[in-house]
């Protein structure tokens, strides 16, 4: 994995985990407890990412750092069991979360200020 790849590895994976801290009583963890359902996107084929193994199931080292987050949320929200399903990340919807709330133009302040859509 190239250090730029690490790099942007390692700010996804606090973006989520600090996510998760201040979803702890928002609207995000009322819809997991009411549902007991939560939605993991993933890519197929970004090994060792995220990826389809041999036997078809997800799995990659941002799968395994999301089922650590799935598990704290069931216990937080003290839950017996807690459904989790995967939604692909096409090339198509490369930007898409997997309840379509984020676009490419909702991440425009990451953009560096001469490629900004708001400009």
């Amino acid at each position: 994995m190239s250090r730029a790849s690490a790099a942007i590895f390692a700010v996804a994976v606090l973006a989520v985990l600090s996510d998760v801290a201040c979803a702890q009583d928002g609207p995000v963890m009322k819809r997991i407890a009411e549902t007991k359902t939560i939605t993991i996107g993933h890519r197929d084929a970004s090994v060792p990412i995220s990826y389809l193994g041999p036997d078809g199931k997800v799995q990659g080292y941002s799968i395994d750092i999301c089922l650590k987050i799935v598990d704290a949320a069931k216990e937080e929200l003290k839950l017996d069991k807690l459904e989790v399903k995967y939604v692909p990340l096409t090339p198509q919807n490369p930007h898409s979360a997997p309840d379509g709330r984020y676009r490419r133009h909702d991440l425009r302040d990451f953009d560096p200020p001469d490629r900004r859509l708001d400009r």
